[in-house]
């Protein structure tokens, strides 16, 4: 691959880490996060999200009880959460050939967040663990959305805030994925065209 074309810096070396430090956000980052999921894409621009940013740290312990335990040990440290809903039939393709469109939509507008956080010097770790009624009661959001995902967002901690050793391994722990060419296929399915040369990001040599 030529040494000019690379995957953005923002893609390459993103992360979802768990250690937070309890710095506040800036109120400006935080208005350029949320405006880059405003702004993302969805069917006929029909936008079927709604997003709740958390702040208040009373706010944000009702929360932390809906996460699943293994989450909530170390999210409450995180200054901001963002809970992420949608309500399913405001998605232009709602339901066509059984599919829950919203949902690939908030997940467009997500990763605009997390590739934003990131931009900004910020991590958002994504969490779909939780229950779901528990979130919804904890901030008032109506029966006709539904809570897909809760994001923390905060300044990258030292990996010795985590409180039990596994997790500690986990921040440090070298970033991997599956092989090019086991998820990029040419041409059909049993993959008969000519396989591209891999790109491996920098972080990850």
């Amino acid at each position: 691959m030529s040494k000019e074309l690379t995957v953005s810096d923002t893609l390459a070396n993103r992360r979802s880490t768990r250690s937070f430090l309890e710095t506040p956000i800036e109120e400006d980052k935080l208005g350029v996060i949320m405006a880059a999921a405003q702004w993302s894409a969805s069917a006929t621009n029909t936008q079927p999200w709604r997003f709740v940013l958390v702040r208040d740290r009373d706010e944000q312990q009702r929360v932390c009880q809906g996460l699943a335990p293994g989450n909530a040990t170390w999210a409450g440290r995180a200054p901001a959460f963002i809970v992420v809903c949608g309500r399913p039939e405001d998605s232009h393709y709602h339901m066509k050939e059984g599919k829950q469109f919203y949902l690939f939509e908030l997940g467009l507008a997500v990763q605009s967040i997390v590739l934003q956080a990131h931009a900004l010097g910020l991590v958002a770790h994504q969490m779909g663990n939780f229950t779901e009624d528990t979130v919804r009661e904890a901030m008032g959001i109506p029966e006709d959305y539904r809570v897909a995902v809760v994001i923390a967002l905060g300044y990258r901690g030292p990996p010795d805030l985590l409180p039990t050793p596994e997790l500690r391994e986990r921040e440090v722990a070298p970033r991997v994925r599956k092989d090019f060419n086991e998820v990029v296929l040419y041409d059909n399915w049993r993959s008969t065209g000519t396989p591209l040369q891999p790109y491996v990001p920098e972080e990850t040599r």
